[in-house]
């Protein structure tokens, strides 16, 4: 049987350190692979800070937006360590 995983990501303020958001997604990332689950996430780009946004972009690989479907330069950047 397959599945995949559906998360609609919001936050009620950014304002929070950042550090701990991009901690929690490179668990996330981490587990993820780890596991072969797909997992999608859903942004709303216009309610993110561009630093939150580079951080997604570390930490997905993915990326699709209303009109493109990317790979993430950052994510394979960051995951070749």
């Amino acid at each position: 049987m397959s599945f995949r995983f559906w998360a609609h990501v919001e936050w009620g303020t950014i304002e929070g350190p950042l550090k701990i958001v991009e901690k929690l997604e490179q668990i996330i990332d981490d587990a993820v692979n780890e596991m072969s689950f797909p997992l999608i996430c859903a942004y709303k780009k216009e309610r993110m800070p561009e630093s939150l946004q580079n951080i997604l972009l570390k930490t997905h690989p993915y990326v699709r937006t209303e009109d493109d479907f990317i790979i993430s330069d950052q994510y394979m950047a960051s995951n070749k360590k």
